[in-house]
């Protein structure tokens, strides 16, 4: 892959500024892709696929829900010791918390989900459990994992899935 650096000045700016600084690099984060063109109408294609089986043939109702979840969502769902909560979490250090609030609480913690099922069971006993089961659900798009990115494994990966709930 190449790095592609990009400058706004002229090239005599460019020559008396590079002593200073170099230009920035423009690329994507380790371990994350760029979906362009062709690659892009294939995802789209499949999870528009997969929603219209779910939903339009078996009637399954679509969830959605944020990226940011709070990590004791995951604690009780995936346990203490699992190595998705104690090693794979994006831990987002408060850059949403107001000044004059308190430091986070561990049940307060923000992260970028892991993954869905947790997050969809948070949205269903939130928003949901009032309506007669079985509660059939639909859901999609991007996971986050903090690892190593090594051939064939990404930071950031997409999941479609169905989910039955029942007492």
């Amino acid at each position: 892959m190449t790095t592609r650096r990009f400058s706004t000045q002229s090239a005599d700016e460019n020559a008396a500024s590079t002593a200073v600084s170099s230009p920035v690099e423009y690329e994507s984060v380790r371990g994350t892709h760029d979906r362009l063109g062709r690659e892009l109408r294939e995802y789209e294609f499949i999870v528009n696929t997969a929603r219209r089986i779910a939903v339009d043939q078996f009637g399954y109702d679509p969830i959605e829900t944020p990226v940011l979840q709070y990590k004791h969502v995951f604690h009780r769902s995936l346990g203490l010791d699992s190595d998705v909560v104690s090693k794979q979490i994006f831990h987002c250090h408060h850059a949403m918390a107001d000044a004059t609030q308190e430091p986070s609480t561990d049940s307060k913690q923000v992260i970028l989900r892991p993954e869905n099922t947790a997050s969809v069971l948070r949205a269903y006993l939130e928003h949901l459990r009032q309506q007669p089961l079985p509660a059939r659900l639909f859901y999609h798009g991007p996971m986050f994992r903090f690892e190593r990115p090594q051939q064939g494994r990404l930071r950031e990966v997409r999941f479609a899935s169905i989910r039955i709930e029942s007492r």
